[in-house]
């Protein structure tokens, strides 16, 4: 997916946290990796065990992609991930609308299953990546904030303590093992998660299909492209899918 759909612009993510950020010891790509081999094969186990079996023509049940409508790229994008969901019998339907209904869709009337963006880290994690998972960034009707509502108090409080650590040194620390821990967490809560590179993120609402209600996680991979969805219990999902700041974060 970088080299055909974004020309080469992207690093594999690790977690919330743009690797440009390890010359500065905040960013660590020494995290659980979740990628294997036989992922398709493992989510579709995942999924008959979580009581979505296929049904006529191999589709377990159906949800809506609302594409990032900042032109081609992301339409191509919407289709791979298509593709993807089509592998475990996951059927995607794509809508591309224009920014201002699509902005209302996601971050005010919260009225979508899927979706993708893009958001910037930012000079600083505090400014550029609490907003996207803290649950104090919840905030309806506000754009390019915690829109999949996704929210953990253990992460929060890691988020907190970086926020306010004057020691340069133990900042870096916090925000490295918060990292870590929002990706745990986040693998285990996901809505989707798909590891692309450096910055963009995809959410599943949690007014989506059925499923957000189960426990399950699967993982599809294509090209070094990986795609999960995960467990919801009753709480939001958010999944990441970064690219590198030469691409916009």
């Amino acid at each position: 997916m970088i080299d055909n759909i974004w020309f080469g612009f992207g690093r594999p993510a690790t977690g919330p946290i743009s690797s440009n950020f390890a010359p500065s010891g905040i960013y660590t790509a020494d995290v659980t990796k979740y990628q294997t081999p036989d992922g398709i094969e493992k989510a579709n186990k995942l999924l008959d065990e979580a009581g979505f079996p296929r049904k006529e023509g191999g589709i377990r049940f159906e949800i809506v992609h609302d594409i990032t409508p900042y032109g081609p790229e992301w339409q191509r994008f919407g289709e791979v991930v298509q593709q993807q969901l089509a592998k475990i019998g996951i059927k995607a339907s794509l809508r591309y609308e224009d920014v201002a209904t699509w902005l209302k869709r996601v971050y005010s009337d919260y009225d979508f299953a899927l979706t993708s963006n893009f958001l910037y880290n930012l000079p600083d994690p505090v400014i550029g990546v609490h907003r996207a998972i803290h649950g104090k960034l919840i905030k309806q009707g506000t754009v390019f904030v915690n829109g999949s509502q996704w929210s953990d108090p253990q992460a929060d409080a890691l988020m907190d303590k970086a926020t306010i650590e004057p020691d340069p040194q133990e900042a870096r620390r916090l925000l490295s093992r918060g990292a870590e821990d929002c990706g745990r967490r986040l693998a285990d809560c996901l809505g989707v998660r798909a590891d692309l590179s450096d910055h963009r993120q995809q959410a599943l609402s949690r007014r989506d299909h059925e499923s957000a209600r189960h426990l399950y996680q699967l993982r599809a991979r294509h090209g070094g492209v990986g795609l999960a969805l995960g467990r919801c219990y009753g709480g939001r999902c958010l999944g990441r899918c970064e690219l590198s700041a030469h691409a916009g974060t």
